[in-house]
């Protein structure tokens, strides 16, 4: 274990995990792969010689980087500070993660490689890829416009030889990209293009969607204005976004909502503070830069023994989010 002191030099991009094979659940039915759980042996502190002469630190690290190869799906990286943060370690645990990663692998739990993928990962990941290609190859748009051969150009009579012309393209035809007055209606086409969003895509009215065409929007755009929010306006970089996440065990995907991005304004800011729970889940869209409590990214530290005489009692502690994210 001397080798293991030494300061922590990875030599090649990625760490794999000894025997992930074995470990990872396989697909599920509809031949994807699970990454929701992994194998895990309930006797290897004693039958894995490598794993019972780990400390506790070092068998809580590994297995760490286990749950995160098994989320990611592929080799993690060998960078110490990456390490740190997908295994989400606390900050003052973090200047152990290099001697730590220089055990594993010096007792054969990781294995230092420059492949992000496994050997059967990669393969049904390059077969993945030409499929894409295959299926998404489009000609170049001379080709596909032009009806001369090709490198021919059509001749005129008054100015000679001129490249062929390219249509116009045409005008969008979906309704939410509306842009027509429309006659007897005071409003601009603009509003009337949100509210068609409004019930499309959020309120997603079934009665609308069923006969929502050019001809229904002019005959009944008040109908539609009137059922939607008089607030409400479409914005193309939202604060929230939706995703959707495969539950084994389930048909239907679960939708969850999450932030995209700091918010803009008081009433964006109080969206994220509706609770302190929701509060302090949101700290790093929420915290005040610069902060006038001093925190780091809405976090601040504060001693359990802020009175004691001797410096390294006071730097004994614990950390908790600043007042700031919640002003």
């Amino acid at each position: 274990m001397e080798q293991a002191k030494k300061k922590y030099e990875p030599a090649k991009k990625f760490l794999a995990i000894r025997d992930w094979e074995k470990l990872s659940a396989g697909k599920d039915r509809k031949g994807r792969q699970i990454r929701a759980w992994y194998k895990d042996q309930g006797t290897k502190d004693f039958d894995d010689p490598a794993y019972s002469g780990l400390t506790l630190f070092q068998r809580g690290l590994f297995d760490a980087i286990c749950r995160c190869r098994c989320r990611s799906g592929v080799n993690i990286s060998s960078d110490a500070v990456a390490v740190a943060r997908s295994c989400c370690v606390l900050p003052e645990e973090r200047h152990n993660i290099g001697s730590g990663l220089a055990v594993l692998v010096l007792c054969g739990l990781l294995i230092a490689t420059n492949q992000q993928f496994d050997s059967s990962e990669t393969q049904s990941e390059s077969e993945s890829e030409s499929e894409e290609e295959t299926e998404t190859h489009v000609p170049p748009l001379d080709a596909a416009v032009s009806p001369l051969p090709s490198g021919e150009t059509k001749p005129t009579p008054d100015r000679g030889v001129v490249a062929e012309s390219r249509p116009t393209p045409k005008p969008s035809t979906d309704l939410r990209d509306w842009s027509e007055s429309i006659p007897g209606c005071p409003l601009e086409p603009r509003r009337i293009a949100d509210c068609i969003r409004y019930q499309l895509d959020v309120k997603k009215n079934d009665y609308f969607m069923k006969r929502l065409s050019r001809g229904f929007v002019l005959k009944q755009w008040k109908a539609i204005v009137d059922d939607t929010p008089e607030d409400y306006v479409y914005d193309s970089d939202p604060l929230l976004g939706e995703k959707t996440i495969h539950v084994d065990g389930e048909d239907e995907p679960l939708v969850q909502k999450f932030v995209r991005r700091k918010p803009r304004n008081e009433t964006e800011r109080r969206q994220l503070q509706k609770t302190p729970d929701l509060a302090a889940r949101n700290a790093k869209w929420l915290y005040a830069d610069p902060c006038p409590y001093g925190c780091n990214k809405g976090s601040i530290f504060v001693s359990d023994n802020p009175d004691a005489p001797i410096a390294t009692q006071r730097m004994i502690g614990h950390n908790e989010y600043c007042k700031c994210i919640g002003e």
